[in-house]
């Protein structure tokens, strides 16, 4: 993940926190994680802007700013895959509730 793959990670944490017109996104589980989100949101823009925009001058600690630069995109990429997990149980469990309730699934 790159600088633009976090902005784009960014971009979908933003969706999930202000998009009020989806049904997928109004489920109340995800509802009850948009602080959680949003506080990652906000966590992730300052790293980005700290560790890619702002300028560094001192060489010496260059080597330092390049492994906190790959532990952040790791941490990054970690947290995606974790949302993705969540929501994807969330919207199965979604079309698993409205396939019972037409009758179109058995019950386990």
């Amino acid at each position: 993940m790159t600088y633009a793959g976090i902005h784009m990670f960014m971009d979908k944490l933003n969706q999930l926190i202000n998009c009020k017109d989806n049904p997928l996104f109004n489920n109340h589980a995800i509802i009850r994680k948009r602080p959680q989100l949003q506080l990652l949101y906000e966590d992730l823009g300052s790293m980005a802007q700290t560790l890619f925009i702002d300028k560094h001058q001192d060489l010496h600690d260059l080597e330092k700013l390049n492994d906190l630069k790959q532990r952040f995109v790791n941490a990054a990429e970690e947290a995606q895959y974790i949302i993705e997990i969540c929501f994807y149980h969330v919207f199965t469990l979604e079309i698993m509730d409205i396939s019972l309730h037409m009758g179109t699934l058995v019950p386990p």
